[in-house]
């Protein structure tokens, strides 16, 4: 009934929008011709529907329409045109407040742009038309361009006491390739290659290898598989790999047991392709005779996502005179945790935040709404003498595309500092 209730006031909601937003549409058609009228009111109709539905459903069903390719098409096409319409209400919000503004003290008139006879009201709507399309196009050019457009970066790591045998190793960091979500399988393959070709001593994976399902893995575990490193793939868990963000049977204990299941299939799936996981864990790397810990915990963090994560478990019988470089796939987990309890963890990896695929980055501007939420949310951040870096993502979630804030592949350099 909750789920149902919900569902109507969204829809309320939506159709009042749609409503509004007509309005507009209406003054910018106004001397348009009547074959004009006609597509036009045809098509932003259709679409109105579409909208309505498509939410409605997403609501109602959740997850479970997004098991369905047309679904997933369907909700992407009518949220970009919702957006753009949100953008658009804005200017007819400003324009109707200050009519009515007018109203009230008697002074409402038409007004005209000098020299072209063009209502002010138009104007406005016109304007507004133009500004409301920017983020459509905008958005079309992160699925087009940007989803796949992998950029290595590369990190020198400064590790206090770092080891002459480990000094110049590298590592690579990839994150949140959130399997389920690709769309371009060839590009997907490119990108994996790319990582390939780096030829690291070490790989590190911070969590979300698919949205919901291993299922999803089944046309990329050979290309997964393909990422060696002769000091080791080193993966922990994100919060999208335990399978909470479905219904997998109405029945409650059926859907524990599949979900159980399918954590259980992921876990060795990922063993299968050469992934050293680690739950809770932690391994001693060696080379000759100087050896690092690497750590791996299960999500962690803040802001109300899964916590299986246990760092007495998982730094169960280290040595905390050797550098230690902790996987966890939650950035809040630093501050929240490791910063004031785990001093002697050198360096933390995470990813989760996928700069919300969507920002501004140059090389020395950096910025993304996420950032409201997380403070450290990409790159490499520190705190007196240990560090974080947090990795934008090779994947892509939701939205499936990116604007501004590029799939990342992280080449790290140990040095000593």
């Amino acid at each position: 009934m909750k789920s149902m209730n919900r569902s109507l006031i969204i829809l309320i909601l939506l159709a009042g929008i749609e409503i509004y937003v007509w309005q507009g549409f209406k003054t910018i058609l106004q001397d348009s011709s009547k074959l004009t009228k006609s597509i036009v009111t045809f098509t932003y109709f259709t679409f109105s529907i579409l909208t309505l539905f498509s939410f409605f459903m997403a609501s109602y069903k959740g997850n479970v329409m997004f098991d369905y390719t047309i679904f997933k098409v369907l909700f992407l096409i009518c949220f970009m045109l919702l957006l753009s319409k949100l953008f658009f209400l804005v200017f007819l919000l400003l324009e109707d407040v200050t009519r009515l503004i007018r109203w009230v003290f008697s002074a409402v008139k038409t007004v005209s742009v000098e020299g072209n006879g063009i209502s002010r009201l138009k104007f406005i709507s016109m304007t507004g038309a133009v500004v409301g399309a920017l983020p459509f196009a905008a958005m079309t050019y992160g699925i087009i361009k940007g989803a796949h457009d992998y950029k290595i970066t590369r990190v020198p790591l400064k590790l206090k006491n770092l080891p002459d045998s480990f000094v110049g190793k590298t590592l690579v960091q990839i994150s949140d390739l959130h399997t389920g979500s690709f769309w371009d399988k060839k590009a997907v393959f490119k990108g994996i290659q790319s990582v390939i070709d780096l030829k690291p001593d070490m790989v590190f994976f911070t969590g979300d290898l698919v949205n919901n399902k291993e299922t999803e893995l089944d046309e990329y575990k050979e290309i997964y598989s393909q990422i060696k490193a002769p000091l080791g793939v080193y993966s922990v868990l994100g919060n999208h790999d335990y399978g909470d963000y479905i219904t997998w049977d109405l029945d409650k204990k059926t859907h524990e047991k599949l979900k159980a299941q399918n954590l259980k299939d992921l876990i060795q799936t990922q063993k299968e392709m050469g992934w050293d996981l680690l739950l809770n864990e932690n391994r001693e790397i060696k080379v000759g005779n100087d050896s690092l810990i690497v750590v791996g915990i299960e999500n962690y963090g803040t802001g109300g996502f899964v916590q299986h994560g246990n760092m007495p478990e998982a730094m169960e019988g280290v040595d905390p005179k050797k550098n230690i470089l902790l996987l966890s796939h939650d950035p809040s987990h630093w501050k929240f945790q490791v910063v004031e309890e785990y001093k002697m963890v050198d360096a933390m990896f995470s990813g989760h935040t996928h700069g919300a695929q969507f920002g501004i980055e140059t090389e020395k501007f950096k910025w993304s709404p996420i950032q409201l939420r997380y403070k450290e949310w990409a790159g490499l951040y520190k705190h007196k003498e240990q560090q974080l870096y947090v990795n934008r993502g090779f994947g892509y979630l939701g939205y499936p595309g990116r604007f501004g804030i590029r799939p990342e592949i992280t080449l790290l350099t140990l040095e000593k500092g």
